[in-house]
């Protein structure tokens, strides 16, 4: 008898413990997925190229709502995104930029050309000259309410990527790269607030 209702005393220990490491798992991913959901939004807003990371997170999230991963799964699986972000995080130092020149590198790297370590270098020193111009461009002037202004902003993009290497930057290829203004200067912010009397 007494191994019986010991056997049963652990059991029933087993079945809480596992319960109460659930709950905590549960909350756990919580928690990680609350602060995966900032850092992705966030990192998507300063770098539309990263808009994947939360793309990537909604699949996540999604599959676990339909019951294809566990939460311990759902736990390992966020801590291996958050990891991955605050690598991503990292880039900009490791390449040399700062993140608003980063975010206009990778608008002319993603999702292509390939380029060589040269053409690299080139294309980082046309992100940070694009990045002085359309400061300069749009610092004081609500420039998407002006048609004028726009197409100053649209001339000073075309202009710094005439600078692109030609080789990886074929004429449909760069004409992409610079056809959408309002995706660059959304990097730089929204845009000022005129003060009216």
């Amino acid at each position: 008898m007494e191994t019986t209702s010991h056997r049963e005393g652990r059991g029933s220990s087993a079945i809480k413990a596992s319960a109460s490491g659930r709950k905590w798992c549960l909350l756990a991913a919580e928690t990680l997925r609350e602060q995966a959901e900032e850092t992705a939004n966030r990192m998507a807003a300063a770098n539309p190229t990263r808009v994947h990371l939360v793309e990537r997170l909604e699949t996540l999230i999604n599959a676990y709502n339909a019951g294809a991963i566990d939460v311990q799964e759902l736990f390992d699986r966020l801590k291996d995104f958050i990891g991955e972000m605050t690598e991503e995080e990292h880039r900009a130092a490791r390449e040399g930029l700062t993140e608003e020149e980063l975010a206009l590198y990778d608008l002319l790297t993603n999702p292509e050309p390939k380029l060589t370590q040269a053409e690299e270098v080139a294309v980082k020193l046309i992100a940070r000259q694009l990045l002085v111009k359309l400061t300069e461009a749009v610092a004081s002037v609500d420039w998407l309410r002006s048609q004028e202004t726009r197409g100053h902003v649209r001339y000073q993009i075309k202009q710094t990527l005439n600078n692109l290497p030609e080789a990886p930057y074929p004429d449909q290829l760069w004409n992409s790269k610079g056809s959408c203004p309002t995706a660059w200067c959304s990097l730089l912010g929204p845009p000022p607030i005129s003060a009216s009397v």
